[in-house]
């Protein structure tokens, strides 16, 4: 613009040219300004929205870190369908067993399970089988699973998330009902009791050394009819240090013991024992997905009732707590889906017919309701996949479009810097250790004990740092302050396009109204990662944009640039 004045006044008429002149000359300077002007956008254009994308990326930090932090607990439900159905009682067998204990190994896997000596001593003189988790392989889903004979999908519990009280029938509501006595005892598993509180005579936590084994002790010595012990150690040392460590050997061999002193205090000839893990681990440690490893588990039954040396094919977690029920002369929880292991019993043929029938008679109340619901679910789902997809198409269409007309004006400015050093900076970072870090998109990168979000936020920090070194590089040697600007809010208006896109596939595909479907393995840790990702690029771009935003307002301020640009 001051070029154009100052050509405008170099060619002006000497003085002896007739004022008509003069004027036309006015003119065509004025032209030259405003055609100039119009040429250039206004740098008010370029300041209004870098400010409107600092409040959207803010705003945007904060539903998606919501998100992150909220989707696996949503996946939970204290309502589950089965709930609404009164339980479908059916056939009480003899009872075999004065007692039952049921032993929960947290964490153990199959092969590690092997070359114990307690646990081998259980299996040379009882059944050495093996059973298969329920997904999510997580704990208090599959605890759920073989107290109710519910897997994860219909018992409304998915997640270690759970907190309310599990309003499914349960073993030891059963045990209860017959007027038998029924103890919980846990090294660090606070919410089992939690979870079937009415159920329980006592539920003890002992997180102390040497706790859950006292006060097993004390309730076996009580004659208690039923004693559900966890042990925690297993997992713990799992998440820690994985399952292929020393010290994961080291714990497996350490609970072995405790479970020998105890089976040391138990009378074979009326009393049964069930060994069962509810989850393994991969060997970096970790588990809720299908990995054959964090899916398969020992499952060892002896004592009272028991049939030394049978073959069990095709267990599943579902299915203790119906056998128990039977060892018991109980009838099986009213809302379970698994099967009497009748081949386990030792019972005549026409007992295991009865048994199996009366599963069947069960299953045939429950499984119609269950599909009912499924159908039902699975075309809402549709239905909602469609529109939603349709809406996340309509909006990034919507904001292409608006980055594309802002950067044709000029408002922005989206070069080749832009595009291929700050753009996949973030995502290429982010997703590249999430990648190669975990097992993705596997729920068995879950963490132990911290949220899932809290993990994908410290691979969304150094991603983040990536963004910034890149931005600085992008941005560096625009000397002009309102070019630099511009590029800084094209370079964060294109990155929240990119960022968006897969999280708003995310929530199409599984979002937060998909909870009661739950999700599949592939598609339950996409919400969190995606929302995770989109976060923390929202804070980075953010955080750039007011750095650049103050850089500008300094430079554009300083007398000696303004003097620099009016020379």
């Amino acid at each position: 613009m001051c070029d154009s004045i100052r050509g405008s006044i170099r060619t002006a008429p000497p003085s002896g040219v007739a004022s008509r002149g003069a004027a036309s000359h006015k003119i065509d300077v004025v032209f030259v300004v405003v055609r100039r002007a119009k040429s250039r956008p206004s740098i008010l254009a370029t300041m209004a929205v870098a400010a409107i994308l600092v409040f959207a990326a803010g705003w945007l930090a904060l539903y998606s870190g919501r998100a992150a932090f909220g989707f696996l607990p949503s996946l939970n439900t204290e309502k589950p369908a089965l709930a609404m159905i009164p339980p479908v009682l059916g056939h009480a067998p003899p009872r075999l067993a004065k007692r039952v204990v049921l032993f929960i190994l947290d964490g153990l896997r199959l092969d590690t399970s092997y070359g114990r000596p307690f646990l081998g001593r259980l299996r040379s003189r009882g059944i050495d089988a093996q059973a298969d988790s329920h997904f999510p392989t997580l704990s208090r889903p599959n605890y759920t699973s073989i107290a109710t004979g519910v897997e994860p999908r219909w018992s409304g519990v998915r997640t270690n998330d759970y907190k309310g009280r599990v309003p499914l029938d349960s073993i030891m509501a059963r045990a209860r009902a017959q007027g038998l006595r029924v103890s919980f005892i846990g090294e660090n598993s606070s919410e089992f009791p939690r979870m079937f509180s009415p159920e329980l005579d006592e539920g003890i936590v002992t997180p102390w050394p040497g706790g859950i084994q006292r006060s097993a002790e004390s309730a076996l010595s009580r004659g208690d009819e039923l004693v559900i012990l966890i042990f925690d150690e297993i997992d713990s040392v799992g998440h820690a240090l994985g399952a292929a460590s020393p010290e994961y050997r080291e714990a497996v061999r350490r609970v072995d013991q405790s479970l020998g002193a105890l089976i040391d205090k138990l009378d074979f000839t009326r009393d049964a024992v069930v060994v069962v893990a509810d989850h393994g681990h991969v060997d970096k440690g970790g588990h809720g997905g299908l990995e054959p490893e964090a899916v398969t588990v020992p499952l060892v039954l002896a004592g009272a009732g028991i049939d030394p040396g049978a073959m069990i094919v095709g267990a599943r977690l579902i299915d203790v707590a119906p056998t128990i029920a039977a060892l018991l002369g109980l009838p099986a929880p009213g809302h379970a889906f698994g099967r009497t292991l009748t081949t386990a019993l030792a019972i005549p043929e026409d007992s295991r017919r009865a048994l199996a029938d009366a599963d069947s008679s069960r299953h045939e109340r429950l499984f119609p309701i269950a599909k009912s619901l499924h159908e039902e679910q699975a075309k809402h789902a549709w239905t909602m996949r469609l529109s939603r997809c349709s809406l996340v198409v309509s909006g990034l269409a919507l904001l292409l479009a608006f980055t594309v007309f802002a950067a044709h004006r000029s408002v922005v400015i989206v070069d080749r810097r832009v595009l291929l050093i700050a753009v996949p900076a973030f995502p290429m970072t982010f997703y590249a250790m999430v990648m190669t870090f975990e097992e993705f998109l596997s729920p068995s990168m879950l963490p132990g004990t911290a949220p899932l979000a809290s993990k994908l936020f410290v691979y969304g920090g150094v991603a983040a740092l990536a963004h910034l070194m890149a931005s600085w590089c992008a941005l560096t040697g625009r000397l002009v302050p309102r070019e630099r600007l511009a590029a800084a809010t094209g370079l964060a208006l294109v990155g929240l396009l990119v960022a968006v896109a897969p999280a708003g596939a995310a929530w199409a595909l599984a979002g937060h109204d998909f909870a009661i479907m739950l999700p599949g393995p592939r598609s339950l840790l996409l919400p969190p990662v995606t929302a995770s990702a989109v976060c923390c690029y929202a804070l980075s771009a953010a955080f750039t944009l007011v750095v650049e935003y103050l850089v500008f307002l300094a430079r554009a301020s300083d007398p000696a640039r303004v003097a620099m640009r009016a020379a």
